[in-house]
């Protein structure tokens, strides 16, 4: 299955992303809110230049770190075509034994 990037990166951003990435995608939107709302209010209100200067960092960490973690999937067809030289192990475990070691007989002396 040979994707462009960009066919790769919308097949990746429309699919189900996992539980935990969903709430990694929260918090960006969020950070990237509350940037957005601090830019916004520099403008009708004079604040110092440090708020001035977070609000930018805000909303670019929470603009990346939400399409980073929306670009994770549950997809396993997506995941073993990621474009890295990485093998996806896709194979069945091996069965674990629950039997306890069986230690070597001491040798007498």
């Amino acid at each position: 299955m040979n994707q462009s990037f960009f066919s790769q990166l919308i097949a990746r951003l429309t699919s189900e992303t996992p539980i935990f990435f969903k709430k990694i995608v929260l918090f960006g939107i969020t950070l990237g809110t509350i940037g957005t709302g601090l830019k916004v209010s520099t403008i009708w209100a004079s604040l110092p230049a440090s708020l001035q200067t977070l609000s930018g960092y805000f909303i670019s960490i929470g603009v990346v770190c939400a399409v980073v973690a929306k670009a994770t999937t549950t997809d396993p067809n997506l995941q073993a075509t990621g474009g890295s030289n990485v093998v996806v192990n896709q194979s069945e475990t091996p069965p674990v034994s629950t039997e306890a070691p069986v230690s070597p007989p001491i040798p007498k002396v």
